[in-house]
């Protein structure tokens, strides 16, 4: 049998409701269907060895206490007791969506499972005021198929061994399985937690303050902490790529089992003099969006580890201003504010968001600032990204609007500031005819592609690409593309093969010919008339755009020396005034019109 409900649930709500200790019930292999949008109210005991799913919410109301019973699926699931807890007594209730705790308490006591899927990842929504949810909860990562590092975050309130996820997929360390590791010829390591107290400033390779676990058993500093991240190497399946890199890793499911964060939660960081990285994580079962989080004493930017990018994964350069969700169990680097500082992120029930989607993150960008991004692909892979602020305020020197540079395994594409820092994120004054040195290194001899986005400029400015190696400059537009290729000679990459040069197409009319004989003003103006100056002559003055679109004319009569010229109905930009005298130019100057 399959129920199939699609109306309001009302009338079933109060059929429920009406009848003593009735329950609602979906037996082994049957499915209750609740269309989206659509609420299933409950407030007797539910018996679930079924599915119930179909996009809509399954409610557990009212005052009394109640059971959940059986081994079952349920799509959304919704708390709502007044005072009142469900316990889920017996079985495992596996979520495929999100559980909401709006009033009451849920007690799970470790017979509750958030799914995760390739299609997406359960969790936990944003509790009520005095909701709770007891109990241990158990977690799952569905990771794709990839040899790559991953940096992870467990959602519980205590510290958890690492042996919970080493049955999940081969984790290597000093000992062997003496140490509860998969024993190898080498026994490298394979997972790191990062100690900020002794870190150094190094972006490249492995940080001093990435730490080797020595042991699965979570005693001592081989605990994995609350609100720590985990970096680690995930090959595959258990018993893949231990001997070799040339296979097909498979998919894997990762879970860990404790008491999970609620509430506000706050990660402090305390770095030794000689650095300010840290690494933060997600403390909930849930995506959270980082503009909802505060931050005292931290730096404007932080580092996702993107999977997706490469063969495998790259640093993505993130600003805490812009608006990115971060999946449930990731971790990523970030900084303090000043070498050897404090700081901290806040995090609130308020910052999750309503999604199921892969833990890979998305990035939407809502500056409005002068900027430009390049990306690097080839024709198969994503490979690295590079992005420019343009305005006043920030200097051509690495400072505190810059993000770093973190090295990537296999391509890097950069900046390099006036004092020597690659960045990643490059913010600086567009300055008329100044060069930008670019860097790009990369351990696979191959062709590839900057890819020119989110190009805004004011007007009359432009963007060049010079590329040294082939003696070519071509002017970088929106959308645009600039092919190459890295070959075996060393000149086709490092520091010296690329570079932007910002170029004031008008800035030339600001050495102006003539200019003792001709004057315009106020200029800049936000006025509705242009005053002009000029020797007793006939002459024709023309204002264009800067696309060379006459918009106003006048005439300048050789009995005067001076007029005015409405110019009312220019709008707020940059304009060409010119003079003329027959088919000759004899005045050119760029006007503002505030």
């Amino acid at each position: 049998m399959k129920y199939h409900l699609t109306l309001s649930l009302l009338l079933i709500s109060i059929g429920f409701s009406k009848k003593a200790n009735a329950q609602l019930s979906v037996p082994n292999g049957d499915v209750l269907y609740i269309s989206s949008s659509t609420t299933v109210y409950s407030q007797e005991n539910l018996v679930n060895s079924g599915t119930i799913n179909g996009g809509g919410t399954l409610s557990l109301n009212g005052s009394n206490s109640t059971t959940i019973t059986g081994t079952g699926t349920i799509d959304k699931l919704s708390i709502d007791k007044t005072s009142a807890t469900v316990t889920i007594s017996t079985g495992t209730t596996s979520i495929t969506n999100n559980v909401t705790v709006n009033s009451g308490t849920l007690a799970a006591g470790g017979k509750l499972t958030l799914k995760s899927t390739s299609s997406g990842t359960s969790y936990v929504g944003t509790f009520g005021s005095g909701a709770t949810l007891t109990g241990d909860v158990n977690c799952e990562l569905y990771v794709q198929g990839k040899r790559a590092f991953r940096f992870l975050a467990h959602p519980f309130n205590a510290s958890i061994a690492l042996s919970q996820i080493t049955d999940d997929f081969d984790i290597t360390g000093s000992g062997g399985s003496t140490n509860g590791f998969t024993s190898t010829g080498t026994n490298n390591p394979s997972s790191f937690w990062f100690d900020e107290t002794i870190a150094d400033a190094t972006t490249s390779g492995n940080n001093a303050g990435w730490t080797a676990f020595t042991n699965t058993d979570g005693n001592g500093t081989n605990s994995w902490d609350a609100k720590k991240g985990l970096r680690v190497l995930v090959r595959g399946a258990s018993g893949e790529g231990l001997t070799t890199t040339n296979y097909t890793p498979s998919a894997v499911t990762v879970d860990f089992t404790g008491n999970i964060n609620q509430g506000n939660i706050t990660e402090s960081f305390s770095c030794n003099s000689n650095t300010k990285f840290v690494v933060a994580t997600n403390p909930y079962p849930a995506p959270i969006q980082v503009t909802s989080l505060s931050y005292t004493n931290m730096g404007n930017y932080f580092y996702v580890w993107d999977v997706s990018m490469g063969t495998r994964g790259a640093y993505s350069s993130k600003a805490f201003s812009s608006s990115y969700v971060l999946p449930a169990y990731a971790s990523f680097n970030t900084e303090v504010s000043a070498l050897g500082g404090t700081g901290s992120i806040g995090f609130t029930e308020a910052a999750k968001v309503a999604s199921t989607s892969p833990a890979s993150g998305h990035f939407l960008e809502k500056d409005s600032q002068y900027q430009l991004e390049i990306n690097v692909f080839d024709d198969k892979t994503y490979w690295d990204q590079l992005r420019f602020y343009f305005h006043d305020q920030a200097a051509a020197a690495y400072e505190n609007w810059d993000a770093v540079k973190f090295t990537n395994p296999d391509v890097n594409f950069y900046s390099v500031s006036n004092n020597n820092h690659t960045l990643s994120i490059d913010s600086r004054p567009f300055e008329h005819q100044k060069t930008i040195p670019l860097g790009f290194k990369t351990t696979l001899k191959k062709d590839y592609s900057f890819a020119f986005d989110r190009l805004q400029l004011p007007e009359g400015y432009a963007l060049y690409l010079k590329d040294y190696y082939l003696n070519k400059t071509v002017e970088i537009t929106h959308a645009g593309k600039y092919d190459f290729t890295v070959n075996a000679d060393s000149l086709s990459q490092g520091d010296t093969r690329f570079e932007i040069q910002a170029i004031d197409k008008f800035a030339s009319t600001q050495k102006i010919k003539n200019s003792n004989l001709y004057k315009i003003g106020p200029n800049p103006t936000n006025g509705n008339w242009l005053n002009i100056y000029y020797p007793n002559i006939n002459a024709l003055i023309e204002i264009s755009d800067l696309n060379g679109k006459v918009l106003l004319k006048g005439i300048l009569q050789k009995q005067k020396t001076a007029e005015s010229l409405n110019i009312e109905e220019l709008k707020q930009g940059i304009y060409i005034v010119k003079i003329k005298q027959g088919n000759t130019n004899v005045f050119t100057q760029k006007l503002i019109k505030l």
